[in-house]
């Protein structure tokens, strides 16, 4: 663990002065620095001891800016919610066609998932599920 000052060392096309270990390391990074990260292999910029923002984008993870603040969007794969899982796994809210026809379901997200013994439940977009037969 160790925070070590480089000089102008290269990532796609970015300078950076500062190579980390690990995030444990970030701490000890100089406030206005760019520096490369050997745990994650990306490049961030340390605006000050609050704020640090990766300069690139990973297009697998989701990220929003709230009153310029950039966070990483972060949502549970499976659904553990007892009452959502209910209204899914309830026959009696799904069409022949597989589609949803229950009570309105809030609060998921896209890439969200359930399955139970017989089917497998994918929200394909917020709130909106499917229902796909196992097997």
């Amino acid at each position: 663990m160790a925070v070590t000052t480089v000089t102008e060392t290269m990532v796609a096309g970015v300078k950076y002065t500062q190579r980390t270990d690990s995030s444990v390391d970030w701490s000890g990074v100089t406030s206005g620095t760019t520096f490369f990260d050997l745990a994650t292999q990306k490049t961030y910029h340390k605006v000050n001891s609050t704020k640090i923002l990766p300069l690139f984008l990973d297009v697998s993870e989701d990220f929003e800016v709230t009153n310029g603040t950039l966070s990483l969007v972060t949502t549970t794969l499976y659904i553990s919610d007892v009452p959502i899982v209910n209204l899914l796994d309830d026959t009696v809210n799904w069409d022949v066609n597989a589609n949803y026809t229950g009570t309105t379901i809030t609060g998921t997200t896209q890439g969200q998932k359930h399955y139970n013994d017989s089917y497998g439940f994918e929200c394909v977009h917020d709130n909106v599920w499917i229902r796909l037969l196992r097997g």
